[in-house]
C-alpha cells in the first residue's frame, strides 16, 4: 500500500524506524542494530520468552507491536505515527524492557 500510496513518505518512515531503533539499542537485554535497519521495520531481541508479555505491556502503553516469536518483537513504523509518536514509542519500550534488567 506504501509503495503505490505514499512513496514520498517511505523515507520518513525509514527514518523513525532507525530512530526507533538506536532508542532501544543501549537497553540490557535488548538486541538490535540500528545499522541494520534499512526499512520501516525493526526486529529486536528480548529475554527468552519475554516477547508476549512485553507486547502486552507495551500495548497498554498505546504501542502495538507484535510478538515474531518468543524472544523477538517487531515494530514497524507507518504514516499514522509521527516524530512525537516515535518518541513516545521509545520512551514505552525503554520503561517496559528497561524494568526487566
Amino acid at each position: 500500500h506504501a509503495l503505490l500510496h505514499h512513496r514520498d513518505r517511505l523515507a520518513e518512515d525509514h527514518a523513525h524506524a532507525r530512530h526507533l531503533a538506536e532508542g532501544i539499542a543501549d537497553l540490557p537485554g535488548v538486541t538490535v542494530d540500528p545499522n541494520r535497519v534499512e526499512t520501516n521495520m525493526v526486529y529486536f531481541g528480548v529475554a527468552a520468552g519475554s516477547a508476549p508479555a512485553a507486547v502486552g505491556q507495551l500495548e497498554a502503553h498505546g504501542v502495538r507491536v507484535l510478538a515474531e516469536s518468543p524472544n523477538t518483537i517487531r515494530a514497524v513504523t507507518n504514516l499514522s505515527v509521527d516524530s512525537d509518536g516515535m518518541d513516545r514509542a521509545v520512551a514505552a519500550i525503554r520503561a517496559v524492557l528497561g524494568q526487566r534488567e
